[in-house]
C-alpha cells in the first residue's frame, strides 16, 4: 500500500533569515573561459561555458544566516510503500531529504541530522544531503533553500503520488517532478517535466545531485569508460581520459572517491548507454544507485577530498562522523556546458533510485570494464530501460 502524508521533522539548524534587499549584479560576461585539453574531442567542446556567468537576479540573495543552531521545524511530505519511505522538504527546494529501505532500516542518502547553510549556491545558502534538483543556471540552485509548490496526484493505479513544481525566474522555465512509489515497487519513480513557455530560446541546465555516505569501500560505477575530468580548479581546464586511471589521479583508481587526497569531480559520459546509471556501492557490494532514461545522459562524481579543508568542510556542513560523496545526473557533457531549449519546448525524462545489491566480488573487479558490466546486469534485474 502506497501513503502520502505530511509531517514534521525536528533537527538542529542554524534559522535562515530573509532575503537581502540589495541587488548583487551578474558578471559582466555571459560565458565563463574555459580550457578543453586535447584530449577532449571537438564534439564535447560546443557549448563549453556558453551561459556559465554568475546570474541571479530576479531573485536576490540568502545570506542572513549564522552558525548558532537550535531545533528547527520543518514541513516534509512523506510518500511511503512497503519498501521505502521517502521524506521530501517543500520548504526547501523540493530536497528529498531522505530515502529508507524499510525491510533492512538503511537510509540510503546521506541524511543531514542539522540544517546548517553555508555560501555554496548561486544566493549564498546551501546546505548538504539527500538529493537536489538543480535547474536554469550553472552552480547550487535558485531554489534550493526557498518553498516550492506540492500537490497530491495519483499514479496509474490509482496509489497517490506527489507533485512538486515552480516557475525558475531567472530562464523563464516551468518545472515538475511527479513522484511515485506503486505498491509492489522497491524504486522510487520521479518523472521529470521542463517546459520553455516563453516566443524565444533560453539557456537551460539540468542536474540532479545525489548525496551518499562516503566510506572506505565506496565505488562509483557507470555504464562506460569514458570520461572528462577537472584538470585544474584555478584555470578550469577540463581533459578526456578511460576510467579507471584518470591524470587528475595518477597511479590510483579514481572510481573511489576516498583515493582523491583533494577535493575533485569528473562526469561519465553515458550517452551511448541505453539506460544511463550511476551507483555507489560498499565493500559488500550494496548501496543506491540511480537510473534514468536516455535523456539525462550524463553522470558525474563530486568528493571533498580526503585533505584536513575536504573534511573541515563536511564537518562544518554537519557533524563529524558524516561524510558523503555525490553521484550526480545531468543533460549535458559536464556543468559547464548549457543547451540552448527552443520556444515552446517540452522536455521530460523519469529517473528512478533505490537499493542495489550485487556480486562484491564482481563490482569491484580490477578490471573497470567488468565491475561496471555487473552493475550493470544488477541494475536490469530491477528496471528494463
Amino acid at each position: 500500500m502506497t501513503v502520502v502524508r505530511i509531517e514534521t521533522l525536528t533537527i538542529p539548524g542554524a534559522p535562515l533569515g530573509g532575503e537581502n534587499p540589495l541587488p548583487f549584479f551578474r558578471d559582466a560576461q555571459a560565458d565563463l573561459p574555459v580550457r578543453a585539453l586535447p584530449s577532449v574531442p571537438a564534439a564535447k567542446r560546443e557549448g563549453f561555458g556558453a551561459q556559465a556567468g554568475f546570474r541571479v537576479l530576479p531573485y536576490r540573495m540568502q545570506d542572513d544566516y549564522g552558525r548558532a543552531r537550535a531545533p528547527l521545524d520543518l514541513k516534509a511530505l512523506v510518500l511511503e510503500n512497503d519498501f521505502l519511505t521517502a521524506t521530501f522538504l517543500p520548504e526547501l527546494g523540493g530536497r528529498l531529504y531522505s530515502l529508507l529501505h524499510r525491510p533492512s532500516g538503511r537510509e540510503l542518502l546521506a541524511r543531514n541530522p542539522v540544517f546548517q547553510p553555508a555560501n555554496l549556491a548561486i544566493r549564498n545558502a546551501w546546505f548538504s544531503g539527500g538529493v537536489e534538483w538543480n535547474i536554469g543556471q550553472f552552480g547550487h540552485t535558485f531554489g534550493t533553500c526557498a518553498p516550492l509548490f506540492a500537490a497530491s496526484i495519483r499514479g496509474e493505479r490509482g496509489e497517490p503520488g506527489l507533485r512538486l513544481y515552480e516557475f525558475e525566474r531567472c530562464r523563464g522555465l516551468l518545472w515538475q517532478l511527479d513522484c511515485y512509489l506503486p505498491p509492489e515497487s522497491p524504486l522510487l519513480l520521479v518523472y521529470a517535466r521542463v517546459v520553455n513557455p516563453g516566443q524565444a530560446a533560453t539557456s537551460m541546465y539540468w542536474w540532479t545531485n545525489t548525496a551518499v555516505p562516503e566510506a572506505p569501500g565506496v565505488r562509483v560505477l557507470a555504464p562506460t569508460d569514458a570520461t572528462l575530468y577537472l584538470g585544474d580548479f584555478r584555470e578550469l581546464s577540463f581533459g578526456a581520459a578511460d576510467m579507471p586511471e584518470l591524470p587528475s589521479l595518477p597511479g590510483r583508481d579514481a572510481s573511489y572517491a576516498l583515493n582523491f587526497p583533494f577535493a575533485n569531480e569528473f562526469f561519465f559520459q553515458c550517452e551511448a548507454a541505453d539506460m544511463p546509471w550511476e551507483a555507489a556501492l560498499d565493500a559488500s557490494g550494496a548501496g543506491l544507485f540511480e537510473a534514468s532514461t536516455p535523456r539525462l545522459a550524463y553522470r558525474k562524481l563530486f568528493c571533498w577530498g580526503t585533505h584536513a579543508g575536504g573534511r573541515r568542510w563536511q564537518e562544518f556542513l554537519s557533524e563529524p562522523g558524516q561524510a558523503y560523496l555525490e553521484i550526480q545526473a545531468g543533460l549535458a557533457p559536464t556543468q559547464l556546458h548549457s543547451q540552448p531549449m527552443p520556444a515552446g519546448a517540452v522536455w521530460d525524462w523519469t529517473q528512478a533510485f533505490g537499493l542495489l545489491e550485487a556480486d562484491p566480488a564482481r563490482v569491484h573487479a580490477a578490471s573497470w570494464p567488468d565491475a561496471r558490466h555487473a552493475a550493470d546486469q544488477a541494475i536490469k534485474a530491477l528496471i528494463d530501460p
